[in-house]
């Protein structure tokens, strides 16, 4: 009896050895993303790296701040993205005695450019606008899943933003931004486990997809001759029919040139 409950002791002692042992193994990364002010950016998006892929996700809060824990190696390859600055990738060795590494990341701005677009003038300037959104009208007179703001509407609003636009349309949450104007969600609508506000509308100008962009960091509003809203997958035209576009679609037209 006495030999029985010794061996089975000693079984759990070696057990917590053991997990204690492949804890210490593991490395962690902690750091701050910033702009080159210094300034803490919030949601950036910071991945580990497997050779081109991405092993692992996480977004940096508030503060700026991101941690990787329960990693394998000491040297690890991220990749740092943030909406309206260049994408960052960089080496990190862990070499502290308690397996903990820290690193400040500084991203530089980078300007949205859009596709170039050939404009040729063939003396119809009166009818160029009516030309470019005949779509819009067609689908404003038969299409009653999309919420429309045409150009009386928005010529009239003299909005800044073009967000600003869109504030009498139902469901539509409009809060301020951190950077330019504000952030544009649908109420009550998410990825899970991300945050409400990391998920808005696909955005499209002319035609032109823009993935992960900010309506208001996109355009502005005195460029902006009209815009569709569709809250669901319900309506949208389908060359504009998008499958990662789970919190809405929205399309913003353009005034001639």
């Amino acid at each position: 009896m006495t030999c029985v409950l010794l061996c089975a002791a000693v079984v759990p002692a070696q057990a917590k050895q053991l997990v204690r042992e492949v804890a210490s193994s593991e490395y962690s990364l902690s750091g701050t993303v910033a702009d080159p002010d210094g300034n803490p950016l919030n949601n950036a998006q910071v991945q580990l790296l497997d050779g081109e892929k991405a092993a692992r996700s996480t977004r940096t809060d508030a503060n700026g701040r991101f941690k990787l824990d329960a990693l394998a190696q000491s040297s690890v390859v991220i990749r740092v993205r943030r909406l309206g600055f260049d994408p960052r990738t960089m080496t990190v060795q862990i070499t502290s005695h308690d397996h903990v590494g820290n690193v400040f990341v500084k991203l530089e701005p980078h300007a949205a450019k859009l596709e170039r677009v050939r404009i040729e003038d063939d003396d119809s300037t009166d009818d160029a606008p009516a030309i470019r959104l005949m779509g819009f009208y067609q689908r404003e007179r038969t299409n009653s899943f999309g919420h429309y703001v045409d150009p009386d509407a928005i010529a009239k609003m003299h909005a800044q933003y073009p967000s600003q636009a869109l504030r009498d349309i139902p469901g539509i949450l409009i809060k301020p931004s951190g950077r330019i104007g504000n952030i544009v969600r649908l109420r009550e609508c998410g990825v899970p486990g991300e945050s409400p506000e990391n998920t808005g509308p696909l955005v499209w100008i002319d035609g032109v997809r823009m993935p992960g962009a900010e309506l208001d960091e996109a355009i502005l509003g005195a460029d902006i001759a009209a815009i569709e809203v569709y809250s669901s997958f319900a309506g949208i035209p389908a060359q504009y029919f998008d499958r990662s576009a789970v919190c809405g679609t929205i399309l913003v037209w353009t005034k001639s040139k």
